[in-house]
């Protein structure tokens, strides 16, 4: 009988020592569970400035494209400058010829004034 009850006594004092071990698992695991959810919220946060990136490449391409479309706009501004000051010169030329038109004009009529002249002599 005593062999018995020393058994029994071995036995309820192993059972809270199997139920600590119990309880160390699960506080290991319940630390595991922690550490993962941390890994998660980094992983989210990762995630996010990725995004963040992006956006902040696509806003870069737009201010690229803005500065490509400024400069086409320059050019033009410019070329449309060239096509008027190219109007301009072709209407100095106009006049120009113009001018020597009249000149024309002017010494054909000197010379009929010079030959009336002559023939009033005559």
């Amino acid at each position: 009988e005593v062999i018995e009850e020393v058994k029994a006594t071995e036995e309820v004092i192993e059972e809270p020592k199997a139920a600590e071990e119990v309880i160390e698992e699960v506080k290991a695991a319940e630390e595991v569970i922690e550490e993962s959810k941390a890994a998660e919220e980094v992983i989210v946060e990762s995630k996010a400035a990725e995004e963040v990136i992006e956006k902040v490449k696509a806003a870069e391409e737009v201010i690229e494209e803005t500065k490509a479309d400024e400069e086409v706009i320059e050019e033009a501004k410019t070329a449309e400058e060239v096509i008027v000051e190219s109007k301009a010169d072709e209407e100095v030329i106009e006049e120009v010829k113009a001018a020597e038109e009249v000149i024309e004009e002017v010494k054909a009529a000197e010379e009929v004034i010079e030959e009336v002249k002559a023939d009033e002599e005559v």
